[in-house]
């Protein structure tokens, strides 16, 4: 087993004696924990602002992809998804750009409208022209200035 290759056994030497040893425990018979249902709590967003969303993409500016000009070329460009009545908030159209700021940088991303919560935006982390950190000085969940 592998715990015993780890060096820290649990004296469970296959996979019927593990079977044996979790069937032994039964069922519960206990009463049920019962969960209060809460109401979902909606972020607070000043105008101007949203909360950043962001990920990295499965092609972008990793290091895994040093050298290797033709995959790298393949991956999308950057974007900055806001909801269609965000968009219409500020006033811009799919492929206008946006400037995203925070108290250290900013960055100029053309608009992708998505499907999405209002108060939110949409960036890539690390890819050409989105480098979050780098740029903005934090990663996601910060609120953030957005501007036509």
């Amino acid at each position: 087993m592998i715990a015993d290759e780890m060096g820290s056994p649990i004296n469970l030497p296959t996979v019927a004696a593990t079977a044996r040893e979790i069937a032994a425990l039964g069922n519960w018979d206990g009463q049920a924990v019962s969960f209060n249902k809460t109401s979902e709590a909606k972020p607070v967003s000043t105008e101007g602002k949203l909360h950043l969303s962001s990920w990295r993409l499965l092609l972008d500016l990793g290091t895994l992809q040093d050298g290797e000009a033709n995959l790298a070329g393949t991956a999308r460009k950057a974007t900055a998804r806001i909801s269609k009545s965000r968009a219409e908030k500020l006033g811009v159209a799919e492929g206008d750009l946006v400037s995203i700021s925070s108290d250290q940088g900013s960055l100029k991303l053309p608009v992708e409208i998505s499907e999405m919560a209002d108060d939110q935006i949409w960036v890539p982390r690390n890819s050409i022209g989105s480098q979050v950190i780098a740029n903005l000085g934090f990663v996601s969940g910060e609120v953030m200035v957005v501007k036509a």
